[in-house]
Formats: C-alpha cells, sequence, structure tokens
C-alpha cells in the first residue's frame, strides 16, 4: 500500500496472518517470499503487531524474511521506505533522518491503527490499539527502533537532548543496531 506521512508519501508493505495460498512473491529480483499478494487477513483474534524501520539505503522488504515467519505465527508486521533514505531515494540532508525515522515509525503505526485496522478494513479485528507494538530495526533501523522505544538522541555537543519515543512501543528487536 502507499502511506503518507509527513515526511512524504512512500511505499509500505504489511505482512498478517491468512489461510489463502498463493504463488511465491518476488520482492526484488533474487529476493522472493512465501507472502500471498492481496490475501484475505484472518482475524479471528487480537494479534500482536511489529512495526519495521529498515538499514540505510535498504527497503520495507528487506526482512520480509522475518516478517512471513512472524505472519505464520500470528504476528502483524508493517514496513515502509523512508523517504530519502532507501535503495531509490537517497537525500543529501542525512541529519534529519534523525528525527524523521523514529516519526515515521509512530506515524506508521497511526497509520495502521487509522486506515487498515479501522472498521470494514481489512485489518479488522486483528489489532488492538491500547496494546501497542514492538519496533523492530536492521542497522539504522536499529537505532530508529531505540529511539522509538525511548532512547534519548544525543544533540551536535553530545548532549542526550532529544526524545523521539512513542509510549506505545513495548518492545525493541534490533538486529546489528
Amino acid at each position: 500500500f502507499t502511506a503518507t506521512l509527513t515526511s512524504g508519501t512512500t511505499p509500505a508493505l504489511v505482512w498478517y496472518p491468512t489461510t489463502d495460498t498463493g504463488s511465491t512473491i518476488e520482492y526484488f529480483a533474487s529476493i522472493e517470499g512465501t507472502a500471498v499478494e492481496g490475501a484475505g487477513a484472518r482475524c479471528d483474534e487480537l494479534r500482536p503487531v511489529v512495526v519495521h524501520s529498515h538499514g540505510n539505503g535498504s527497503a520495507a522488504f528487506e526482512m520480509a524474511w522475518l516478517a512471513e515467519y512472524l505472519a505464520t505465527h500470528g504476528v502483524i508486521t508493517v514496513a515502509i521506505d523512508h523517504v530519502g533514505n532507501n535503495y531509490y531515494d537517497q537525500t543529501s540532508d542525512f541529519l534529519r533522518l534523525y528525527e524523521q525515522r523514529p516519526t515515521d515509525i509512530s506515524e506508521l503505526y497511526d497509520l495502521l491503527l487509522r486506515e487498515l485496522a479501522a472498521p470494514g478494513e481489512l485489518l479488522d479485528g486483528c489489532v488492538d490499539p491500547d496494546a501497542g507494538y514492538v519496533v523492530s530495526g536492521y542497522s539504522f533501523g536499529g537505532y530508529t527502533a531505540y529511539a522509538v522505544a525511548g532512547a534519548r538522541v544525543n544533540n551536535t555537543a553530545g548532549t542526550p537532548t532529544y526524545d523521539f519515543g512513542d509510549s506505545r512501543a513495548k518492545a525493541v528487536m534490533a538486529f546489528a543496531p
């Protein structure tokens, strides 16, 4: 789907439990998965949510293998291509990403609740908004995950100053942060 965030409009992916079957999906040249594009969601119970942040210059599908595995075990995972910091689009203003990326993740969770889990939508009945989410991240996404979970970010003088925390982030899974 397309996600519209403060940072811009960007591609997004969501993996979720389903009983549908189909052919393998190709995320990128030579990167295939077992997800079924356009499958119906199995929302027979509330599901935990993971919001993933990719590494510097990567893409939402970078850890599709993990998202697919989690979906087969009842977990919803959502990820975006961070605007200005993905495989297709690189900003020259790298410093702004330290604020933008955590904000992207919080806004992506809001979008999931507002547009995908709303009454009558794909994930209606799957998500408890009061349960919060786990934030995961690979490499620069690991920084993002820690910042979303409440780690203070240093200013240019090295003092922990900035708080990009989202109280709904209940845990962190960081891969090579």
